[in-house]
């Protein structure tokens, strides 16, 4: 018996100890299973991250280095800690000095490896140089272990002889006593950590102000670098807080949601997050009918985009270029006639419009919105927008990851990032002149109302006004300052309809101290395909074109451009056709959640195409013919980041080349075979005369 208690005292012994490790081995295991995670059940969202080119290597493995040398340093005091009070005994009492040191860089290293393995494989893919890759990844671990052997050695020997002095004054020896938990012995390792703060904290600051000055440009810290530090950032203080607190038995979640609560329940109004207001432009807003018959073009066309991140992006350009290819611009152009986009959908179409007004300084919109914008993403998280949420007080002021993210779709949509100031920071409204002259397709770029749910609307062309229920609002109503209205720059209303709000933030418009905006999220929520927008303009462009002596639509081809596959079909006659193991508890408590976001996409689409339906047969009736056309990506597995490799560029190119052909063929026909034998005022008769009986 006495020895069954013996075995079980060590036992919880070994579980207390662990438990004391829990930061160090969490920060472990992240080092470790990211990088398997990120090739196996997360690639669409994390795949992205491992893409580098040489030199960006080199930064990513002097940021996962400074990482692992924080898990393992941790690890290291908390272990000299047990030691030193009896809890285990030393692991190898034969290693002294400079032979534990060198212990603790393997174990450095053999944690940087799966990142700098993973980051290496898939570059390669991208068909960048094996060999400089892993030069780039010998020379990171080289300057890194350096910097941490002079942390170990030559920093730290004048750091105890400061200890040692200031430990003669009486509040400096309490201090240190605190630090060590009373023992002069462990002194080294307290500040051997101090170093170690140091030198990662000099390494992080480092990163974020180089980050900084190269927004806006083509080379900036890379997005992975950023995760890690932002990891790093959160390792060091977690486990200080446990080291400690458990010394004194004080719960450390206790304290983290002490402090999260301080911070996040709007104690203090710089951690929210705002998109600047801009005067706007004088030209006055084109109704839909008008944008409609613009260009006295009798077969018009219009589009809805997709959201889904920089797929959706690359794939709206992709689709809206090559119909101008293919069809001819002067037969392409006139028939556009409206875009309504979401998300990524947005950020494509965008870079379409700003093309089409500045074709000899835009670069091609298939290539600028495939462009990553990823990095300026991280950056923004792991370094403002972590001060911003920690110290509000403080760092309220800075910029948000979201401002980040514009500023990395103006530079794409530039020839010349080094030029004046970028074209997508111009109003919006600025837009609105070539729209009614038919230069351009009207543009409504959706987004969705955190506080009510309602979709809310940045436009280029006035829609009436909502009818009670419709749930639909118009930025007009949120872009004012006091009763000045106000506008948003074309990128901050891709954004706006783009905040997924994991990726970037929720944001109101800076509309001036107590003003009460509410905050605008990604428009994907209310609607991803664009289709309900789309159906109440093209309502409302039909019916305003028989009120007026425009000349009449007779035909219009409805583009739905989707960047994925809206039927996955996982579930085919009552079968789960894909095996899931997770069929217990946990899946009970995953399966509402699931539930949802599976609702949110089939019921959309299902809705969409409702609408659109009921649309069609209302003015077939009225002698205009209105027919739908999808063009759909046809691979899975869409990247749902800001990044795409050159494989999945590559995949895109190849969808259109070689699957869209059909389709593209269709849109080309419609245009070709438009009827032109019906007078402007012969047709407008026979709608009034049929909308007429239709009221009767």
């Amino acid at each position: 018996m006495r020895e069954t208690f013996v075995v079980l005292h060590h036992i919880l012994v070994v579980l207390q100890f662990l438990v004391s490790l829990r930061v160090p081995l969490l920060g472990a295991a992240f080092l470790i299973g990211f990088p398997v995670l990120a090739f196996t059940k997360a690639r669409t969202l994390f795949l992205g991250l491992f893409d580098q080119t040489p030199l960006s290597l080199l930064l990513v493995t002097l940021a996962v280095f400074c990482l692992a040398g924080t898990v393992v340093d941790n690890a290291h005091l908390i272990t000299v800690q047990a030691i030193w009070f009896g809890l285990i005994p030393r692991p190898l009492p034969h290693l002294r000095g400079e032979q534990m040191r060198v212990v603790w860089l393997a174990a450095i290293v053999i944690l940087t490896l799966p990142t700098l393995v993973q980051a290496i494989r898939l570059s390669r893919r991208q068909r960048r140089s094996l060999a400089a890759l892993v030069v780039s990844a010998v020379i990171g671990l080289a300057v890194g272990s350096v910097a941490a052997w002079l942390v170990m050695g030559y920093a730290l020997r004048p750091m105890l002889r400061f200890a040692e002095h200031a430990a003669q004054s009486s509040w400096t020896a309490w201090l240190l006593r605190v630090a060590a938990h009373g023992d002069k012995g462990l002194y080294a390792e307290h500040v051997l950590a101090l170093c170690a703060l140091v030198a990662t904290t000099v390494v992080w600051a480092v990163f974020g102000i180089c980050g900084y000055f190269q927004l806006g440009k083509p080379k900036t810290v890379p997005a992975l670098a950023g995760l890690l530090m932002l990891v790093m950032t959160l390792a060091w203080p977690l486990a200080a807080a446990t080291f400690y607190l458990d010394h004194w038995h004080i719960p450390t979640l206790l304290i983290v949601i002490v402090a999260v609560a301080a911070v996040a329940n709007g104690w203090s109004r710089g951690s929210d997050h705002r998109y600047l207001l801009i005067d706007p432009a004088s030209a006055p807003e084109p109704q839909p009918a008008e944008v409609l018959t613009a260009t006295g073009e009798r077969c018009v066309i219009v589009a809805a985009a997709e959201g889904g991140g920089i797929q959706a992006a690359a794939w709206t350009a992709q689709v809206l270029e090559g119909l101008r290819a293919k069809c001819g611009a002067e037969r392409f152009d006139p028939a556009l006639r409206m875009i309504s986009a979401v998300s990524g959908g947005s950020v494509g179409t965008a870079c379409y419009v700003d093309w089409l007004l500045n074709p000899g300084e835009a670069g091609r919109p298939s290539v600028s919105a495939a462009k990553s914008s990823l990095d300026e993403v991280s950056w923004g998280l792991a370094w403002p927008d972590f001060l911003r949420a920690w110290f509000p007080w403080f760092f309220g002021w800075m910029i948000d990851r979201g401002v980040a993210l514009q500023r990395a779709w103006s530079r794409n949509c530039s020839m010349d990032p080094k030029g004046g100031k970028p074209r997508l920071l111009s109003p919006l409204s600025g837009w609105r002149q070539h729209a009614a002259k038919g230069t351009i397709p009207a543009v409504v770029l959706n987004s969705t109302v955190v506080e009510n749910g309602f979709r809310l609307l940045m436009s280029t062309s006035a829609l009436g006004c909502p009818d009670p229920g419709s749930a639909r609002m118009d930025a007009s109503e949120v872009n004012r300052i006091g009763d000045k209205q106000m506008d948003i720059s074309v990128v901050t209303a891709a954004r706006l309809s783009a905040s997924f709000t994991w990726v970037t933030p929720g944001a109101r418009a800076a509309a001036g101290p107590g003003s009460r905006r509410p905050h605008l999220v990604d428009g994907g929520y209310y609607d991803n395909y664009g289709m309900a927008t789309l159906v109440e303009w093209l309502d409302e462009a039909l019916t305003g074109t028989m009120t007026g002596a425009h000349s009449k639509v007779a035909k219009v081809i409805v583009l739905q451009i989707h960047s994925s596959p809206t039927d996955p079909e996982t579930v085919q006659n009552g079968v789960v056709r894909k095996s899931d193991f997770s069929r217990g508890w946990l899946f009970q408590l995953a399966a509402p959640f699931q539930t949802l976001l599976n609702v949110r996409s089939s019921g959309q689409i299902a809705h969409n195409n409702i609408e659109l339906n009921l649309l069609e047969q209302k003015w077939a009736g009225l002698g205009v013919q209105i027919e739908s056309l999808s063009f759909t990506f046809p691979g899975t597995s869409a990247p749902l980041s800001w990044h795409l490799t050159e494989e999945q560029k590559q995949a895109i190119r190849d969808a259109w080349t070689e699957k869209m052909g059909e389709c593209a063929a269709k849109v080309q026909a419609f245009l070709e075979t438009c009827p032109t034998g019906e007078s402007a005022v012969s047709l407008e008769t026979k709608i009034g005369a049929r909308m007429g009986k239709t009221q009767a």
